[in-house]
């Protein structure tokens, strides 16, 4: 799949704008500034969705939702006890 096009429709696939707007974030300044116009006019126009951006926008949303743990209860930890006698003096 060398060399092989790939295409992303961000004005279609949440994914992709996802994608579009990190490679805006990295690239030079001039093709940056292209880009947030892009995006900025994707944003603004009609929500239009393909199968693959149906389902990428499902798969976003439900990575989205905080999964609910229940926390195991953590025993307390037995702390250390100093040794209460006294250190005998050395006599020089």
């Amino acid at each position: 799949m060398r060399d092989a096009p790939f295409v992303l429709k961000p004005w279609k696939d949440p994914a992709a704008l996802q994608a579009l707007r990190a490679y805006r974030d990295n690239c030079y300044e001039e093709l940056a500034q292209d880009l947030d116009q892009w995006i900025e006019a994707i944003e603004m126009g009609p929500q239009i969705r393909g199968g693959v951006g149906s389902r990428n926008e499902q798969a976003s949303a439900n990575r989205r939702k905080p999964a609910i743990k229940a926390k195991a209860k953590s025993k307390p930890k037995a702390k250390a006890v100093k040794s209460l006698k006294k250190k005998a003096k050395r006599r020089s």
